[in-house]
């Protein structure tokens, strides 16, 4: 996938439980929820009993830049085994590899669906952490003003948006003349 620059399958959507919200919160560390809910989202994506596919350091790399994290390579391997040590994630018996298996749990309670394969990390900031929105074009997350609770656009995006906009609008009056 990475090699070629090749986008995800289409797949319909990912069921994330509230059990595995539970066990998101009781992490301490935001990047930790956010690389464990990554997690999460591609072990039931791949359904494969909680395997996730992270077989050497690209695919771990990966898997933090799906979950929009970023850090150093001793930073991600402190992380990867914070998360085993909690008892989050498995590694497998023949230890040849950087695959990790999730613990899953299935609960009644869908609490989320996961459709579309980017910013997962935000993704879930954007639904769980207050003051804060992912910019609807880049995937960015932005912090919101206690007013402002219906902006999609980060500054940036906005601003361009904008921009487009006066220019479009610039172009039909030149037009009508």
């Amino acid at each position: 996938v990475i090699k070629d620059n090749i986008e995800f399958r289409p797949h319909k959507q990912t069921i994330i439980y509230q059990s595995d919200i539970n066990k998101i919160h009781s992490l301490s560390n935001e990047k930790l929820q956010k690389l464990y809910f990554t997690m999460i989202v591609l072990a039931r994506w791949y359904n494969n009993e909680g395997w996730i596919g992270a077989k050497d350091r690209i695919g771990m790399d990966f898997v933090f830049q799906l979950a929009n994290v970023r850090a150093s390579r001793q930073d991600k391997c402190q992380m990867y085994y914070s998360l085993y040590d909690a008892g989050y994630i498995q590694y497998s018996k023949k230890n040849s590899s950087l695959n990790a298996k999730v613990n899953l749990e299935h609960d009644d309670k869908i609490v989320m669906t996961i459709s579309v394969y980017k910013n997962l990390g935000n993704q879930y900031l954007d639904k769980y952490k207050d003051g804060w929105k992912m910019c609807t074009v880049c995937g960015k997350m932005y912090k919101i003003k206690n007013w402002d609770y219906s902006s999609k656009y980060c500054n940036e995006c906005a601003y361009n948006i904008k921009l487009q906009q006066v220019i479009n609008c610039k172009q039909r009056n030149y037009k009508l003349e």
